[in-house]
């Protein structure tokens, strides 16, 4: 039925968000580490900050207004 529909594309709208941010993220995390070498991951450290700051930022600004579907929602947290 069209419960089961909604849970199904809410899975789909993960996985994808979860690709897509996986590849981002190991691009950038290279990109990074290539520019700054160090003994610590920086550029993970880095990416994962950033992305961080602005999923938060994104999700406070979508929170109160309906601009965002929940299941976009939680993909692009899961992305």
């Amino acid at each position: 039925g069209g419960r089961r529909s909604c849970r199904a594309m809410t899975s789909l709208w993960i996985a994808l968000a979860g690709a897509a941010g996986a590849v981002a993220r190991f691009h950038a995390e290279r990109w990074l580490t290539e520019r700054v070498p160090a003994a610590l991951p920086v550029g993970l450290l880095a990416v994962n900050a950033v992305g961080s700051f602005l999923l938060a930022l994104l999700l406070a600004a979508t929170a109160r207004a309906d601009v965002l579907p929940p299941n976009v929602r939680i993909a692009l947290s899961a992305g």
